[in-house]
């Protein structure tokens, strides 16, 4: 993926290139939804908090999950 697209911060998955808003970019390491609708992200070695319908820039997609074995 060349280009960047906006997704909620609940859409993100490891090793997801997030661009901050100074440019750089982190990888995302961790995903934890909360019962209230936030969703602590770690980018890298830090953990940040989004409310629900809060959008990252998202420079590129990492691999979707592996199916489970049967």
């Amino acid at each position: 993926m060349n280009d960047r697209v906006s997704l909620p911060a609940a859409a993100l998955r490891p090793n997801d290139i997030v661009v901050m808003p100074d440019g750089s970019i982190r990888a995302v390491t961790a995903v934890h939804p909360h019962d209230s609708g936030a969703v602590s992200v770690r980018l890298g070695v830090t953990w940040y908090r989004y409310e629900r319908g809060e959008d990252l820039n998202v420079a590129d997609r990492g691999p979707a999950a592996p199916r489970p074995r049967r």
